[in-house]
């Protein structure tokens, strides 16, 4: 994976837009090229991490 230039701050956190290396191959059919990786921090002993495809929603 390789990381943006310019994350973002969020409101309790940080966000980083990361796309796939594809230098390396890929065992899956269908790899996720483009993904957001959030950070929330809630207090000193809950910090959230949400990765999630950029370009296709899911069912939540």
């Amino acid at each position: 994976m390789l990381g943006t230039e310019n994350p973002q701050q969020t409101e309790n956190g940080i966000r980083l837009q990361l796309q796939r290396n594809q230098a390396v191959g890929s065992m899956f059919p269908a790899p996720i090229e483009n993904i957001v990786l959030d950070v929330q921090h809630y207090t000193n002993d809950i910090i959230r991490f949400r990765l999630y495809d950029e370009d296709n929603q899911r069912y939540e």
